[in-house]
């Protein structure tokens, strides 16, 4: 958008197309050539897949994207598998299950708990339940998951991985203001037990 705080301040601003459109990479890869642009940073996580997937276009074309592979953005989008890795991986996480098992079982899943769509992104579809008839209602169509419900103050670490896959950097934010899922407010914190994870 023309109305966009980054459109005012940047030296030099271009509209792009929606990153779902085909035509989103190839745009891209010619905004970087005739500004000589030599890294291209996501800015959201519905481009990161297309991103992911042009990463040796970019290189091609002499500009890093700076951006997972495409095998870590889909372990991401997708919170099944994103729940495995972490576990096999001995991070600390919330419990997960299906909607059926958690029906199935109400002393394992007690109320209240967390239900969202499996894959999904800014919070759409996300609902704390406190009862059975909420559950069914708020799952009685798509894919949907519950968790239990993580006590305490939410952070977001960001992390900076090199191409050797070690991570050199973490910064963690913590949440004071969320809108539609997204981080509205936020400040950073220094946490060496979030750096060190």
């Amino acid at each position: 958008s023309h109305l966009s705080a980054a459109m005012q301040s940047a030296d030099v601003a271009e509209i792009a197309p929606r990153c779902s459109s085909p035509d989103f990479i190839p745009a891209l890869l010619d905004i970087c050539r005739r500004h000589e642009i030599k890294l291209v940073i996501p800015g959201i996580d519905t481009e990161l897949p297309m991103l992911a997937a042009a990463r040796e276009q970019f290189a091609a074309a002499g500009v890093t994207a700076l951006i997972s592979s495409p095998e870590t953005i889909a372990i991401g989008a997708d919170k099944w598998r994103t729940h495995r890795w972490l576990v096999e991986h001995v991070f600390p996480t919330v419990r997960q299950a299906t909607v059926a098992e958690a029906l199935g079982d109400p002393h394992a899943w007690p109320f209240p708990m967390i239900v969202k769509p499996t894959a999904g992104s800014a919070s759409v579809g996300v609902a704390t339940v406190h009862n059975r008839d909420e559950l069914q209602f708020h799952t009685r169509s798509g894919d949907f998951i519950v968790q239990t419900i993580a006590t305490g103050a939410e952070y977001t670490v960001d992390v900076l991985v090199n191409r050797g896959g070690k991570c050199v950097c973490a910064i963690p934010r913590k949440r004071l203001e969320v809108r539609s899922g997204e981080v509205f407010k936020g400040v950073t914190a220094r946490r060496p037990e979030l750096i060190d994870l």
